[in-house]
């Protein structure tokens, strides 16, 4: 679709770009973003590692995140069973088909959650086989047959964080990434398409409690924490060893944040 001439910005469209280069719109370097950054942690909010905002109903048990009511967070399925696994092994595969090169293959659609700081949603997980190979990621997932990328980003928000949005509020696609990535003992391939959805304090709240959860049993057991993180802060995680999908995330938020020209950015990552 053309990118729209005149008048209010259509989020639906877009023009082809290359990759993007950030300006310097870091939310921490703003005023606003200053206060937010400087200020106390509420009772509502825990962090965890220091520099990410950890949703309200999980708290810290040794080296792992589990939620104070598994039955409305992250963690809830047995970890490591065979029955589990078994379980989680036939879901998969009957939502990845193979494709013509013999991978496992299927089509995504993730959104970036921006507050109103500027800071970004994302989401902890491990690989089912491998809990130590884990990572951050932004809410989303497979399409359903029949369904649109956009529809399939809305529904995906409410399951995963309980918000409910309208497919008209999401920009973009922002970004069409090809994922190359080893998953519950395989090599799988998966095409995501991405949106920004921008939130008010209130659908903030909402993402932040996630109470509305509908989580399914295999994302009960390899999700495992959810927080807010400013662009900068991302840079931190990542400069400490942690694993983040997109792998240019940060970068893009901070030209996102400022407001989407209609670029769409495509990659091709393969996780290791």
């Amino acid at each position: 679709m053309p990118q729209q001439q005149s008048g209010a910005r259509d989020l639906h469209s877009h023009r082809e770009c290359g990759m993007q280069t950030a300006a310097a719109c870091d939310p921490q370097h703003s005023p606003q973003g200053s206060a937010v950054v400087d200020a106390v942690v509420t009772a509502l909010r825990r962090t965890l590692p220091e520099d990410a905002v950890v949703t309200e109903n999980m708290q810290a048990s040794d080296n792992a995140i589990v939620p104070v009511d598994a039955t409305l967070g992250m963690g809830a399925a047995p970890r490591g069973t065979e029955d589990a696994k078994a379980i989680e092994r036939d879901v998969i595969e009957r939502e990845w088909p193979l494709d013509a090169d013999g991978f496992p293959h299927r089509k995504a659609a993730r959104i970036v959650l921006i507050n109103p700081q500027g800071e970004m949603y994302l989401i902890h997980g491990h690989d089912v086989d491998d809990p130590t190979f884990n990572w951050w990621f932004t809410v989303g997932g497979g399409i359903l047959a029949g369904e649109s990328a956009r529809k399939a980003a809305v529904r995906e928000l409410h399951e995963e964080t309980g918000l409910e949005l309208s497919p008209a509020r999401l920009e973009g696609p922002v970004l069409y990434r090809q994922a190359t990535f080893h998953f519950v003992g395989s090599t799988r391939k998966q095409d995501e398409s991405f949106f920004l959805a921008r939130l008010d304090r209130h659908e903030e709240d909402i993402v932040t409690a996630g109470a509305g959860r509908k989580l399914t049993a295999l994302e009960e057991n390899v999700l495992d924490r959810a927080g807010w993180f400013s662009p900068s802060q991302l840079d931190q995680l990542i400069a400490a060893g942690d694993h983040v999908f997109p792998q240019e995330l940060a970068q893009y938020v901070r030209v996102w944040h400022c407001g989407w020209d209609g670029c769409v950015i495509h990659l091709a990552e393969e996780e290791k």
